[in-house]
């Protein structure tokens, strides 16, 4: 449940940030470990993205993220993507929304993902039938105090993401995360996120083995650290 990421970028922002919209300059490039995800700006408003090992489909995934509207303190950008493992394809499309003051910023992210399965059929000859093997609707909401601005060096993170629709069911269950980030450095920038989350609610068996018929309450610890020069 400790999610460890590491990122190297040119840019020396909050670029590398998740579940924000917006993307890091032109030229500007994000290397993370294989579990998470590397980028690179091709222009100022668009992105390119490859995850070397998405866990939720076991295998890679390459995106866009393209900013439509960066509009004063409004950012709005959308996000599909396409992942695929041993016969069994991802298609996500997600839109991310994000309005910065001088101290706070308040973000959303919305998105949908099917999950295909190609199959081999044998018979007189052999044919390939596509099916949809799973749909989920997850929703993110983050809120973000900086104290020192933008431009400051430590951020208080709240963070909750629902699942709006899973194989029919709706809000099944939630992740709650309340977290600090610290920016170390003005030039090479170190940044250490630490806090706790929180898994409330019945996740299906796509998230965990078997299926859970009792309401869990489970706690973990938080940690994630990139490094921005």
């Amino acid at each position: 449940m400790m999610v460890f990421l590491f990122s190297t970028a040119m840019a020396a922002g909050w670029g590398g940030l998740r579940d924000t919209a917006g993307t890091v300059d032109q030229g500007d490039v994000v290397v993370r470990l294989p579990v998470g995800t590397s980028a690179v700006g091709l222009t100022d408003r668009t992105e390119l993205q490859v995850q070397p090992f998405d866990l939720y489909i076991w295998g890679p995934r390459v995106g866009i993220e393209q900013v439509v509207v960066d509009d004063g303190p409004w950012t709005l950008s959308v996000r599909p993507s396409v992942a695929t493992s041993g016969g069994i394809w991802s298609t996500r499309a997600e839109a991310l929304v994000a309005w910065t003051g001088d101290h706070h910023r308040f973000g959303g992210t919305v998105a949908g993902d099917g999950r295909w399965m190609r199959q081999t059929i044998l018979g007189d000859d052999k044919t390939h039938a596509w099916s949809l093997q799973r749909v989920d609707v997850p929703l993110v909401a983050t809120w973000d105090w900086m104290p020192g601005g933008p431009e400051g060096d430590g951020m208080l993170r709240s963070r909750v993401r629902a699942v709006l629709y899973d194989e029919g069911d709706t809000l099944d269950f939630y992740t709650v995360t309340e977290s600090w980030t610290h920016r170390l450095g003005k030039r090479d920038r170190f940044f250490l996120e630490t806090g706790v989350s929180m898994l409330v609610g019945q996740p299906s068996e796509h998230v965990f083995l078997g299926d859970y018929a009792y309401f869990l309450v489970m706690p973990y610890p938080r940690i994630d650290v990139w490094w921005q020069f």
